[in-house]
């Protein structure tokens, strides 16, 4: 299905039970496989486009192959190929300061990509050790992934080092690996790298290995707009 047979339809699934949970799924679903937003072969450097996705047509180097079909101007990346997974500095608690905004994985909504609250340092006095995040990182929540926890950081701060900090090398728009990293593919793949019965998580190693769907610039941007629509 894609946008235009969707919208039609959009009440009578609205009615359905757990419409909001299936309503989201669905609608990240044709965001991330090209049927939310047009594609525009008179796109704004399209040509520099294409050369930067040449790069990265190889074949499958760990034994995996993505996991459905993209539209032809987009290409398929490693997580590594576009943003950095382990961007974020450590920080000691001792260094944190009372007015610093910090973060923990309680205070991201599941599914929303929401932040509840921030909090201030003074508030919690933790001890334990920060991952300092900036404006524009994509904060992913490593520890029980299929909770969907991702949100971008519209400020700087400091969060739990169960929020990995993803800093974007300039080729994806923060907004769109969010959207990506909350697609039900990706949450696919994170449970089946996951390890840990009662607190399973993702290794780094897997992370930075993981399939993107990345499309050319202006159609990230088009894309976050529907969905914000």
């Amino acid at each position: 299905m894609d946008w235009s047979q969707f919208l039609p339809h959009f009440e009578t699934l609205a009615d359905t039970p757990d419409a909001v949970l299936k309503l989201r799924a669905l609608v990240l679903q044709l965001a991330i496989r090209g049927g939310l937003a047009p594609q525009d072969p008179e796109d704004e450097k399209l040509r520099q486009w294409k050369d930067f996705a040449a790069r990265f047509t190889a074949p499958a180097e760990h034994g995996d192959e993505p996991p459905f079909r993209i539209p032809k101007s987009w290409c398929w990346v490693r997580l590594n190929d576009v943003a950095d997974y382990r961007a974020a500095d450590k920080v000691e608690a001792s260094e944190i300061k009372d007015a610093d905004r910090v973060l923990d994985l309680e205070e991201i909504e599941k599914d929303t990509s929401r932040i509840l609250r921030f909090t201030q340092f003074k508030e919690k006095q933790s001890s334990s050790t920060k991952a300092k995040f900036l404006p524009g990182d994509v904060l992913y929540g490593k520890l029980r992934p299929y909770l969907n926890k991702v949100v971008v950081a519209p400020k700087r701060g400091f969060c739990t080092t169960e929020l990995v900090p993803i800093r974007s090398r300039g080729i994806v728009e923060p907004a769109y690996l969010c959207v990506y990293l909350r697609s039900a593919d990706f949450i696919a793949y994170t449970n089946s790298k996951s390890y840990g019965m009662k607190m399973p998580r993702l290794c780094t190693d897997d992370s930075e290995a993981a399939w993107v769907a990345i499309p050319p610039p202006a159609e990230q941007h088009r894309i976050v707009a529907k969905l914000e629509e």
